[in-house]
This record gives C-alpha cells, structure tokens and sequence, in this order.
C-alpha cells in the first residue's frame, strides 16, 4: 500500500506545548484537525514513512493534565511526552488506543489505560489500576527527557561523523532471526498475569530453534500452546499469580537448565550493577540473543501492582552505539508480551529494572 507522507507544522523548537485538554468528551481527534508535531516525532514519522494521522489521543496522568500524546497513523503510531520525547513507537501497529472513544491515561512504556466509569482499566489486562500506582507513573514521566541517561558509548562506536542524520531505522541493531510470535495467551483469563512465563517461553523457544534443538522436549516441540502451559504447569505454581520477580525467573531460568540438562547458566543484570543500554547492546549485537527486560515505573514496590511494576518483555533489536553516541538517547525494540512483537521503547532506567538472558 502507498503512503503519502503527511505534512506537518513544526514547533520552531522542540519543546513544544500539549494540546489543550478542555473538551467535555474525549473522542479521539479527527485527522483533519491541526496538531503540532515535535521535531524528534517528525523525524522518526518521515524515517519510517508513517503517513497520514488517522486518529490522536490525548494521554492523561494522576494529575487529570496531559502527559503525552499518541498519533495513530495506518499501520503505525507514536507516543511522545510534552517536552517532546518520543517514549515509544511502532511502524507495522496501530496503539492500543486507537479506535477508544473513552478518556485515555498513560502510565510509560506498555502501561496503557482508559476511564471506565470511577475506575481507571489497564487496556490488555481488564484489571482496575490504584491511584498510587499512575501517581508513581506520572511522577516518573515528568523527570523524563532525551539526555537523561546517557552514557558515554564512544569506546563501542568509534568515531561518528556529528554532521551526519543518524535515524532509528537506518541504525537498529536486530537478531539474525524472528522471535516467535506464537506465544501470546494473554486474552485467557488464567494468564493474564503471565508476561514472565511468556518471555521465558519466547527466549527458550528461539535458543531451540536457533542454538540447539535441546532446549524443548520433543514431545512439546510442535505445539507453542503445549510448551507454554507446561512452563506454567512446572515452574510457576504455588502463587495465586504467574508474576514472578526477577530474582524468581533468574531460579526458574537455572531450574529449567538442571531439569534439561542444557549446558549453560543465567546471567542478570539491574540497571544499579550495569548501564542496561550496555549489556543489552553486547547481547543483541555481539553475541545474537535476545534479551528479557524488566520495566518499572518506581522502587517502591508495595505501592502499585507488582504485574504492573514488574513487566516483562523479550528484547530483540536495540539502536546501535553509533546512533546512541550522536544523539544521545537509544530504543530497544521489544516483543511486549501481550501480542506485538515490534514496540520501541525509549531506553531510560528510571523505568527499566534488569535485564536477564542465558548466558551463552
């Protein structure tokens, strides 16, 4: 299908202001309607030849004031922060907004949210979100800006030519292989707590077809559905929810190399031991696995839903040293456990905790 790239009026800086939040409903805004669009946005818009907006969403935060907007285009989107930040895209999905009618909250990367009557509702999981939770998540955003964690990656990158337009696409480091995006049994209502069980599922399913044909007994080889209820049945027993810490996956990741007498080991990292951009980078770029990562959206656990603090999602692709180093912010590209396997997010770890993988 062609696409027509869609013209925009630009801010003269990046920083820009949010659209005005006054409407009485909160139907998505017609593409006809003006927006102005951040530069940072418009570039990856252009880069990724998105189109035309087709539907906006204003994104609301504990505060009842705009944090974000979403644009939906064909067969794409991005959310960008009211300073300009782009905290996330897709150029092959739509949002999980698209198509709402009701008033919509954002809670960060994958933490999406709409009004249903008193209550506020985490779109893929149905479930109810507490105030204290979206007050951590919006307090979180507000710190949020494109430098705020850089580090210095000149010894991974050598030398980058600071006249040249680095782009999210032309500078994505990916894996040689596909995840598989067969393991998605969120829509059950007995998983709907199981993004931890499904990245582990994910990461062992592609060691197995790409590594050693080892790591899957042969008797659930042919059948994702069986395999993942297996681990379920296996590994994740005795709580009345499938989430599991990091500490808990990394037991569970070693138990399941015994139990398979699989020659190799676990390796995790949080973002207090290591610059996750770092280790992400040497997994996806130097050695070729994928990668889980733990998101949070603050250090204060008791206060919000651990399956919502704790998310779990496969990383397979990552912006190289050479874009990181000019620009000075980063996307991991993610499969996020509820379906969509190209989701970027941006790397800052204020809200991502670990990262865990196999460590050959």
């Amino acid at each position: 299908m062609n696409k027509r790239i869609v013209s925009f009026l630009l801010a003269a800086a990046m920083m820009v202001q949010p659209i005005a939040a006054n409407a009485v409903d909160f139907e998505p805004v017609e593409k006809e309607k003006l927006v102005v669009i951040p530069e940072t946005a418009q570039s990856i818009i252009t880069s990724y030849d998105m189109g035309d907006v087709v539907e906006t969403h204003e994104l609301y935060g504990a505060d009842d004031e705009v944090v974000a907007t979403c644009l939906d285009f064909e067969d794409a989107y991005l959310i960008y922060l009211n300073n300009g930040t782009v905290i996330e895209f897709s150029d092959i999905d739509n949002s999980d907004y698209y198509g709402l009618n009701e008033k919509t909250y954002y809670g960060g990367p994958l933490s999406y949210y709409k009004e249903d009557n008193d209550s506020i509702i985490e779109l893929s999981t149905g479930m109810e979100i507490n105030e204290s939770t979206l007050l951590l998540q919006t307090e979180t955003l507000n710190e949020i800006a494109l430098d705020s964690n850089c580090i210095s990656v000149n010894s991974l990158s050598g030398n980058v030519n600071e006249t040249q337009v680095l782009t999210p696409e032309a500078h994505k480091l990916s894996l040689p292989y596909s995840l598989n995006t067969s393991y998605h049994f969120n829509n059950d209502n007995e998983y709907y707590d199981s993004c931890v069980a499904h990245s582990m599922a994910i990461l062992i399913d592609y060691y197995n077809k790409r590594i050693s044909q080892d790591y899957i007994p042969s008797e659930y080889d042919s059948s994702e559905r069986k395999f993942f209820k297996y681990i379920i049945n296996t590994y994740f027993t005795g709580k009345d929810t499938y989430h599991r810490t990091r500490e808990e996956l990394v037991e569970i990741m070693t138990s399941y190399c015994t139990d398979h007498n699989l020659k190799n080991s676990v390796y995790s990292v949080e973002s207090s031991e290591n610059s996750l951009y770092s280790e992400t980078y040497y997994s996806i770029g130097c050695i070729k696995r994928p990668i889980i990562l733990y998101l949070k959206h603050s250090d204060i656990l008791q206060y919000a839903y651990e399956w919502n603090i704790d998310h779990a999602v496969v990383v397979h692709g990552v912006s190289d040293p050479a874009f990181y180093s000019q620009n000075h912010y980063a996307y991991f590209y993610v499969n996020d456990g509820w379906g969509h396997n190209n989701k970027a997010i941006l790397y800052n770890e204020l809200y991502m905790d670990s990262v865990t993988r196999f460590k050959k």
